[in-house]
């Protein structure tokens, strides 16, 4: 067996390996109806109504915080209930470092003066709840808040979300494909905050006493040194050594270079006390430091493998610039339906048809090899959409344009070969012409599409991003079929002498 032939044999074993994997996904390993997943226009979803929820901004004055802390020492000397202090450590300690106050912590405050009854100490707390006041949602906020929103959801652009603006304050999100609004809402609704703290003087001194870090948050024994801004890459990786069995896995970070520094001076300082990690002001590892950290490298430890993933996502995604609130969550079913499903599939199919039987009638030999091309391009393409992509409509017309640009790029290639064949050339010789002909202009035409489609995918809404997605990967195997896949099979019946007759090629 010559070299070539040797090769072209090679190359065909390769092919149908990728169909029967690409079988194997869409039949096999389930259902065609649960491989191949639907968006929000055939197929139902969860509905979110958010509301933004800002922090509120002191507007008081320098004597309003002195006299709450006055207060606040006066109430610890009597020995008041922690569960009344702490909610008001917690909103002078946001005052002082940031100038604004979680809406949730500003009413534990409340409910806590209200426990405390009517004291003296209570006035000059109740002046400063009075001061603090609403900020206003700007567009630039509900931007942001969607921008995290969909890197959270849609973390590689292959889920049509639907995520707009309902009035000044509000914002709609459509997931499809998730029917468990409880879940949906987890998603969307963690807040993803995180914190590095070091321990302030008096909880160092706790900590020398019991020896154990604190595992709760007091403002007065943790101090914030940065937050998840810090972050420059988030990865998952296993805890542990690896091979060791170990069923535990990790989140590595590495930060900025601004954040390394801060890092680096913190566990230089506090080496042989922990450093705490706070994920919306909930404790999540608070390692002792043993020697300083300056590279700029950490990590978090340690969570079963889907924690460990969630929280990866989420701090890729970053932080909501503002809390929300889930307003209202349903389940809801398709905005099209069953129906438009079956008439788009019947419009495809018929093209299908119609094209298969134009190729044969038209180009014979070469029109069945392209035939099969188009099958093993179906099946590619299904493939990798019930792996990694949710097909709606829109998605559906993208396939449906890039079948007709594998088509085109084969007749380019056969009337090539044809022109050759007219011109005298051998069978061989006519199909190695034509596919070198053939290559520049094939090649202009599909990568002008990938530009068209790659420009949809960055500026489009989610439905169109959806047609641009479908049609730039459609695109893309599109020239891998009709230049590869054909290209094999034209030289398997070349190299094995199939047929000699001119005809049979279309001449």
């Amino acid at each position: 067996m010559g070299f070539k032939k040797q090769v072209n044999y090679y190359f065909l074993i390769a092919i149908l390996a990728l169909v029967g994997l690409s079988v194997w996904q869409l039949f096999i390993r389930q259902p065609l109806n649960k491989a191949i997943k639907l968006g929000l226009d055939l197929r139902s979803g969860t509905h979110l109504l958010l509301a933004l929820n800002p922090p509120l901004l002191w507007t008081g004055t320098k004597g309003d915080l002195d006299a709450a802390t006055q207060a606040l020492a006066q109430m610890q000397q009597k020995k008041v209930s922690s569960q009344i202090l702490l909610p008001l450590q917690t909103v002078l300690a946001k005052i002082d470092n940031e100038g604004t106050v979680p809406q949730k912590d500003a009413k534990k405050a409340g409910a806590a003066l209200q426990k405390l009854g009517f004291v003296a100490q209570a006035q000059p707390w109740q002046t400063l709840l009075q001061k603090l006041n609403p900020q206003k949602v700007t567009l630039k906020d509900l931007a942001r808040v969607k921008l995290v929103l969909e890197k959270r959801i849609n973390e590689f652009g292959t889920k049509e979300t639907i995520i707009q603006n309902f009035g000044s304050s509000h914002i709609i999100v459509d997931i499809p494909e998730e029917t468990n609004p409880r879940k949906a809402e987890k998603i969307v609704s963690k807040t993803a905050y995180l914190d590095f703290k070091e321990l302030t003087a008096a909880g160092k001194q706790y900590f020398n006493q019991t020896h154990n870090p604190p595992n709760f948050y007091n403002p007065a024994l943790w101090k914030t040194i940065m937050n998840g801004s810090a972050l420059k890459d988030v990865q998952t990786a296993p805890y542990g050594q690896p091979g060791g069995g170990s069923t535990q896995y990790q989140v590595n970070f590495q930060l900025t270079s601004k954040g390394a520094k801060i890092f680096g001076k913190a566990t230089t300082q506090d080496v042989g006390y922990p450093i705490a990690i706070y994920l919306d002001g909930k404790l999540i590892s608070s390692p002792i430091v043993d020697t300083p950290i300056t590279g700029g490298n950490g990590d978090i430890q340690s969570f079963p493998l889907n924690k460990a993933v969630e929280l990866t996502r989420f701090l890729q995604a970053g932080a909501l610039p503002i809390p929300i609130k889930v307003v209202e969550s349903a389940m809801v079913g398709p905005t099209l339906g069953h129906e438009a499903l079956l008439e788009s599939l019947a419009a495809g199919l018929l093209g299908l048809v119609t094209v298969i039987i134009f190729m044969l009638l038209f180009y014979r030999l070469p029109g069945f090899f392209a035939c099969l091309a188009l099958m093993v391009y179906a099946l590619w393409l299904l493939g990798i959409m019930s792996k990694f992509f949710i097909l709606t409509l829109p998605g559906i017309a993208g396939i449906v344009l890039s079948i007709g640009m594998a088509v085109d790029a084969n007749i380019l290639i056969f009337e090539r070969v044809k022109e050759e064949l007219w011109n005298g050339k051998t069978i061989p010789g006519a199909v190695d012409i034509g596919f070198q002909k053939a290559w520049s202009s094939i090649l202009d035409s599909h990568v002008t599409t990938i530009i068209g489609a790659a420009a949809l995918i960055w500026k489009g809404s989610a439905s169109v991003q959806g047609f641009g997605v479908a049609l730039l990967v459609g695109t893309a195997l599109s020239l891998l079929t009709a230049w590869g896949v054909t290209r094999i099979l034209m030289d398997w019946s070349v190299l094995n002498n199939l047929t000699t007759s001119r005809r049979a090629y279309g001449a």
